[in-house]
């Protein structure tokens, strides 16, 4: 015949433990044992038989960063902020505009420019904006951009930073 163990305490007061039926608590539970694992295959490759394994979440956002913008000279932004590109097409608009790369320039048009990044280069498209992209001073419709290349949007100056990753061995 097994005991009936008490409940369990929450709290206690000057008179001693106060069990959690007496406060109005339902009786703490253990949680249910889960099921044990399967093993993990190696990142990148399908497991036998089911989804595709997603590599750890450092390492895959390492992979997709592709570089930054950083601010040098703007009337809106503060300096050296910077902004992440991300593998792929990377909006760049006026502040409000729902692009990855939002500045706070009056002189930015809404859909102003994309910088599509791809593992072999970063090339920069002007959108047909109003007051233009420049890339190292000279006005550019398409360019490609390199390490330390100044980009200007409006008023708004910024430097192009490459990324590079360095997985462990």
């Amino acid at each position: 015949m097994s005991q009936k163990k008490p409940p369990p305490t929450v709290y206690e007061d000057d008179d001693g433990p106060v069990p959690a039926a007496a406060q109005g608590f339902p009786p703490i539970q253990p949680p249910p044992r889960a099921a044990p694992l399967a093993p993990m295959p190696r990142a990148g490759f399908p497991a036998a038989g089911g989804p595709r394994t997603i590599m750890d979440e450092e390492e895959e956002v390492a992979q997709r960063l592709m570089g930054f913008l950083v601010v040098m000279q703007s009337r809106g932004e503060d300096e050296y902020r910077y902004f992440r590109l991300k593998k792929g097409v990377n909006w760049v608009g006026r502040f409000g505009s729902r692009a990855e790369i939002e500045l706070r320039d009056t002189e930015v048009s809404e859909r102003h420019a994309i910088v599509v990044c791809t593992n072999n280069a970063t090339r920069l498209v002007d959108l047909d904006s109003s007051n233009g992209s420049f890339v190292n001073g000279e006005k550019a419709e398409f360019a490609e951009v390199k390490e330390g290349d100044m980009i200007k949007f409006g008023r708004t100056t910024t430097v192009f930073v490459p990324f590079t990753y360095i997985g462990e061995d």
